[in-house]
């Protein structure tokens, strides 16, 4: 079967400093139009993902919000997971989770994440550097049964498409 992963880096975020805790940093007024947009950009390519996993940071939280406003009702029923270890996950460990994922049920999913680990994901998978600056989202695609199967496959996906807003 064909499987899709669709791979979001989180939008532009405010510097953190002194006061703020990395895991806490907001989107800024950019980094949410960047979230709504790709949001948008991802329905008129018609990408339908039945499921999020996302990482629980705040701008990750409020990228995956943006991207659902933006589509509007064609994302209304994704079911979304929140996950901690999105956050600083290795490629290993971002592997290992998209691989608990049913693809009989989902068989189009989306990671909403932080580099290096999104990056470093994408470009694995791809074998080829596919770098993810803020709001930036590569669709990738491949043939496998299973979702283990699948992010085994290293090298073996196609990079269907590339998005990135404003």
């Amino acid at each position: 079967m064909r499987l899709v992963l669709i791979l979001i880096r989180h939008g532009q975020a405010v510097h953190s400093g002194a006061e703020s805790k990395d895991h806490s940093r907001i989107l800024t007024a950019r980094g949410q139009r960047q979230s709504h947009a790709l949001g948008e950009q991802l329905v008129k390519a018609g990408w339908q993902p039945t499921m999020a996993l996302v990482s629980d940071a705040a701008r990750t939280t409020q990228t995956w919000a943006g991207v659902v406003a933006g589509a509007g009702v064609a994302f209304a029923d994704i079911a979304v997971h929140y996950q901690r270890l999105i956050y600083s996950g290795t490629v290993q460990q971002l592997q290992q989770l998209v691989g608990t994922i049913d693809a009989a049920k989902h068989s189009v999913l989306v990671l909403v994440g932080h580099n290096p680990g999104i990056s470093a994901l994408a470009g694995d998978l791809a074998a080829q550097y596919l770098g993810l600056s803020p709001a930036d989202c590569v669709v990738l695609g491949t043939q496998a049964e299973s979702w283990v199967e699948a992010v085994a496959s290293e090298g073996a996906w196609d990079l269907l498409a590339r998005l990135d807003a404003l």
